[in-house]
């Protein structure tokens, strides 16, 4: 985990002195979330990127809604 939280040093032997399993899972789920936060912001930065690129407006909450409205209605 040491490496995808920014490289840091990864050690072979225990760094944890006295293993708790909750500790373990806590600290596992708070990497988890991070990690998932840290990919959700990059996917977002990516798409903006893209529609700068590629000169592309994004759809607006009104259109999102007929498109949402239309498709269960079978109009689309």
């Amino acid at each position: 985990m040491a490496n995808a939280c920014g490289g840091m040093e990864v050690v072979q032997n225990n760094i944890i002195k006295k293993q708790s399993p909750k500790k373990i899972e806590n600290l596992t789920i708070k990497f988890v979330s991070d990690y998932n936060a840290m990919v959700k912001i990059a996917m977002e930065n990516i798409a903006k990127e893209t529609i700068r690129e590629n000169g592309l407006e994004p759809i607006s909450d009104e259109l999102k809604e007929e498109l949402k409205t239309k498709g269960e209605e079978g109009d689309i």
